[in-house]
């Protein structure tokens, strides 16, 4: 890889993840003040808010935030922005619907049993879904402008101004005593949300005002069958720690789901690190993978596997040294969580050296062997869960996340390349010709 291009690359990731790690201070800061001022059972009640509305984000929009990223490329280089209009309004249709479908299916449950369901139930419901919808809506702004090569536009608002203006509200409120219970904040978390969404409207008015004079042309057809297995495949691979959160808490005590979702937060801070390397390649990578370039895909290929395990290394030496003292901060209950912390932060390791073949099969339209094996990955999580929780306490849940991303890491890498004839993981590398490609 050329020195200019690699400064702009280097340059670029090092934004986006000063971005994300002034989020992610935000995002401890308020785990920080909740498990503080209002105790670790509101703690494990967030964390299990957290997990449901970002599951349900997923779903709004029929898998169509999942998969936006790869149209918007094609759109792009087809230069069929029509097109990408047309995705964009369909996926909004999408979440409409859905939430209407939602509203009406618990109407029809509220009116079978009134008895069961008091008004804080609906009140819950209710932030549950405001709060997903604006996170569905940053994901799909976010998925787009990667695919258009604008990772910062996409990136900041739901990384960096989301959790600032929550971490702001929050303080405000908890420091003011206006709330006492976690309440207050799991509202908070959906008007931050929404107060992103606008932020993005704002200042992002010049973008979307070249779209204005596009009709928005659709193919339907083909958006559905590329989105709903990655609807799945996004779920069961992108937010397998939201799925292992709400199947421990049907296990655990507070506690152990406190340490469990404090740990997840560090590893999601630092798999924001991998995030970023893959949104800055992926739309290079799926250029090449179309124009049919192997040597240039193969670089490309390299470059973010070498890239990838180095971050991933370099996690695991700091979390080794100073995961205590970062758990620490919480509390001492929460130190105990330091081989939990190193456990699910191995996954990283192994997503690096095994390569992005989830988007390589997405390229060529291998949807449904993805979602089938990240399904299979999931089973293997949840039932070693089950099964070793009586021996080894919430560690069940880590060890079982860490084997099943082993498990799909390993097959959906041997997939691709027996379906694509494309080696994407580090091994590539150690072969005659890979040794050509990796030093040009």
């Amino acid at each position: 890889m050329k020195h200019g291009a690699f400064r702009s690359f280097l340059a670029r990731f090092s934004i986006l993840v000063s971005g994300r790690l002034v989020g992610a201070v935000a995002t401890f800061a308020l785990n920080l003040l909740i498990i503080r001022l209002l105790g670790v059972d509101a703690l494990a009640d967030y964390a299990v808010f957290v997990s449901i509305s970002g599951v349900l984000a997923v779903c709004l929009f029929l898998g169509f935030n999942s998969v936006a990223s790869f149209f918007a490329a094609e759109y792009q280089n087809d230069k069929s922005l029509d097109l990408l209009k047309g995705f964009a309004i369909r996926a909004m249709k999408n979440g409409l619907a859905v939430i209407a479908v939602l509203l009406a299916a618990f109407s029809v449950y509220w009116a079978i049993n009134p008895v069961g369901i008091g008004l804080d139930h609906v009140a819950y419901l209710g932030i549950v879904v405001v709060t997903a919808a604006g996170l569905a809506t940053l994901n799909l702004n976010s998925a787009i402008q990667v695919g258009l090569k604008r990772p910062l536009a996409g990136l900041l608002p739901d990384t960096l101004l989301r959790p600032v203006i929550l971490i702001a509200g929050a303080a405000l409120l908890l420091f003011g005593q206006w709330v006492t219970d976690i309440s207050g904040i799991i509202a908070l978390a959906g008007v931050a949300a929404w107060l992103a969404v606008a932020a993005v409207l704002i200042w992002d008015a010049n973008f979307r005002r070249r779209f204005r004079e596009f009709d928005g042309r659709g193919e339907s057809g083909r958006w559905y069958r590329a989105a709903f297995p990655w609807l799945g495949t996004s779920l069961l691979w992108d937010h397998m720690i939201d799925l292992v959160v709400l199947t421990a808490s049907l296990l655990a005590g507070s506690v152990e789901i406190a340490i469990l979702h404090i740990c997840f937060r560090y590893r999601v801070l630092a798999g924001f690190g991998m995030r970023t390397i893959h949104s800055l390649m992926m739309p290079e990578i799926t250029e090449q993978t179309l124009r049919r370039d192997t040597e240039a895909l193969q670089r490309k290929l390299f470059l973010t596997n070498i890239a990838s395990i180095g971050y991933s290394i370099c996690v695991l030496a700091v979390f080794a040294v100073v995961g205590h003292f970062l758990l620490g901060l919480f509390s001492k209950e929460v130190e105990a969580g330091y081989p939990i912390l190193l456990a699910v932060t191995l996954t990283m390791l192994a997503r690096s050296i095994f390569g992005p073949a989830p988007l390589i099969l997405a390229v060529h339209n291998q949807h449904v062997a993805t979602m089938l094996v990240s399904l299979a990955g999931l089973v293997v999580a949840v039932t070693w869960m089950m099964l070793a929780y009586p021996g080894l306490g919430i560690m069940a849940a880590a060890s079982g996340y860490t084997a099943g991303n082993l498990l799909v890491s390993v097959v959906l890498w041997r997939y691709a390349r027996l379906k694509t004839g494309i080696d994407c993981s580090i091994f590539a590398a150690l072969t005659p010709a890979g040794a050509t490609f990796a030093v040009k």
